[in-house]
């Protein structure tokens, strides 16, 4: 669980950062990486670390709760 705090850590602020400067920008780093992640399945690196206990689904689930939270902020 701890090396999923610290995956979600660093995606928080590359997701702050693109929005940040990303304004106009229609490029989502986030969909990309859940996009990697469903390509590569269990021969994504993140998951071959063993984060999400090397699951896909557990990764997927977690990652589109973390998108739907995304969504809700009031970024401008």
């Amino acid at each position: 669980m701890q090396l999923d705090g610290v995956f979600l850590t660093a995606s928080i602020k590359t997701i702050t950062k693109w929005k940040y400067s990303g304004r106009g920008n229609h490029e989502n780093p986030l969909k990309d990486i859940i996009g990697e992640a469903q390509r590569m399945s269990s021969d994504w690196p993140p998951l071959k670390a063993g984060f999400f206990g090397g699951d896909i689904t557990r990764f997927i689930d977690v990652a589109t709760a973390f998108e739907e939270s995304i969504k809700k902020l009031n970024w401008w």
